[in-house]
């Protein structure tokens, strides 16, 4: 069994420009009961190609998921 089918995932998709570059976290929330998790092992974004898939996912159903970029103030909502 794929470890995506029985998580809740999101897929943030980026068009790359120099200013997307660096380090991004994933992170989630639940709304019954109301839970925000840690913050994600940190990924480094390093321009190679033109666009990017950033996948986040975890063990909770019915996530809201966000995406943080280090020195960034608001995070990506998915």
């Amino acid at each position: 069994m794929d470890k995506y089918e029985m998580q809740d995932v999101a897929d943030f998709y980026i068009t790359t420009k120099r200013e997307h570059a660096g380090t991004y976290r994933c992170q989630y929330q639940v709304q019954k009961p109301l839970k925000t998790s840690e913050k994600s092992d940190p990924l480094e974004l390093v321009l190679a190609g033109t666009n990017v898939t950033i996948r986040c996912w975890n063990k909770d159903y019915g996530a809201t998921f966000l995406l943080h970029k280090d020195g960034s103030s608001a995070p990506i909502k998915h």
